[in-house]
């Protein structure tokens, strides 16, 4: 050991929480020789950010200005770590310290989000104060799941209708009722589209193309008193696309069926004021000829990145055989959600730190159970960069009367 270091060690090495769960670990701090320090800390925060550029006339030229916003969902920090007696620093000796924490994640906060114009993330930092010196840090990102409750797994099926009327021939027209069998689901689960098209158009229908529309609109300000304070970005891509060839003839009448896995996709995000993230599934049938319009309809769902299986407490706590007293009391308040302090020892100081963030809502004791990470179902939200998808880019509001070219037009309005 060449030099002093201090590291964070998350006791699920995944890395990926469920709001209202438990983040737990320990700041391991290396030291080659005496330090005096004032105190070491650990600190949770999150946050959504936007950031875009606009363009604005002014002074008889195009300038740019830049909007951003920022929200926090989680800040809080607190010492592990501090010196005895109320002393303002202490000598830490050469060796090993450890210090163990346990972090409440809020209720509140919003799932990880990756997108062109916006993130949404979460970090953990270590920091130790040292006198006369540069301070000891490290940071590691964490990340956390937006779960699909128990209490909705029975969902009703949804249905949505397509009609397409000719506009020189009231006897001419596509009629097609679409319905998926419920409206929220988790990645890893497969959709169904099922699609009933009655044909009564003129020509025959010869594919359908069917995926997910993914719409988010990020809001930023500028401190510019000369344009807007408030302006939105929003980009429009789509994924899981797949056009499939059918052949419905003029009064034909079929039903066309798809089912797929909804691997990595981004999580609805509808609860924040500055990123909004929202999804469609849709429905484009293609007639035959060169002037034949498309068809196209969307139904609105809602996608997490997990669901959570109801819990079963047991009836009865069991407590081990002569226990000593902080044993048994960590176990009775584990299961309680709860957690309490252990006193640190002067060898090799070992405390344990509990962390509620005090936030716009507060927090509540999980009922989501502490291992729910370490499952391998689930991993991250994916970042931006890693979604195969046609994305299409809008400066400006979507416009549902532009042409019905598939790529560029937004069929929903935030």
């Amino acid at each position: 050991m060449s030099s002093n270091e201090i590291s964070i060690i998350l006791d699920n090495p995944s890395g990926i929480y469920a709001p209202g769960s438990v983040l737990t670990g320990s700041v391991i701090v290396l030291l080659t020789k005496p330090k005096k320090s004032r105190r070491i800390t650990i600190h949770a925060y999150g946050h959504a950010k936007t950031g875009f550029t606009k363009t604005h006339y002014h002074d008889s030229k195009n300038e740019q200005y830049h909007y951003s916003c920022k929200k926090s969902y989680l800040d809080f920090c607190t010492p592990v770590w501090k010196p005895s007696n109320g002393a303002e620093k202490e000598e830490l000796q050469p060796g090993r310290h450890c210090f163990n924490f346990t972090i409440g994640i809020p209720w509140n906060c919003l799932p990880n989000f990756e997108g062109r114009f916006g993130h949404i993330r979460y970090n953990i930092k270590a920091e130790m104060h040292v006198s006369w010196s540069f301070n000891l840090t490290c940071e590691k990102r964490f990340t956390v799941l937006s779960i699909m409750e128990p209490t909705i797994y029975n969902q009703q099926p949804v249905k949505g209708f397509l009609t397409q009327n000719n506009t020189f021939s009231s006897t001419k027209f596509v009629k097609a009722e679409i319905t998926l069998p419920k409206k929220i689901y988790a990645c890893g689960e497969q959709i169904t589209v099922s699609v009933v098209v009655d044909n009564h158009s003129g020509t025959s229908i010869e594919s359908i193309e069917t995926g997910i529309q993914t719409e988010a609109c990020y809001t930023g300000e500028t401190s510019f008193s000369v344009c807007s304070k408030r302006k939105t970005e929003h980009e429009c891509f789509h994924s899981f696309c797949k056009t499939e060839s059918v052949h419905i003839p003029d009064g034909g009448h079929d039903l066309f069926r798809r089912t797929f896995t909804i691997s990595k996709q981004l999580p609805t995000i509808a609860d924040c004021p500055i990123i909004v993230v929202k999804h469609f599934v849709y429905v484009k049938i293609n007639k035959k000829g060169i002037f034949s319009s498309t068809v196209m309809q969307t139904i609105p769902i809602i996608l997490t990145t997990a669901s959570l299986e109801p819990i079963q407490l047991p009836s009865k706590i069991v407590i081990p055989s002569v226990p000593n007293y902080i044993e048994e009391q960590s176990m009775v308040n584990s299961i309680l959600g709860m957690s309490i302090n252990s006193s640190s020892t002067r060898d090799i100081r070992s405390n344990s730190n509990t962390l509620y963030p005090s936030t716009s809502s507060d927090f509540h004791p999980s009922s989501v159970p502490n291992d729910f990470a370490l499952m391998e179902t689930y991993g991250a939200p994916p970042a931006y960069n890693e979604l195969d998808t046609n994305t299409s880019l809008s400066s400006s509001n979507p416009n549902p009367s532009a042409s019905p070219e598939y790529e560029e037009t937004f069929v929903q309005k935030f």
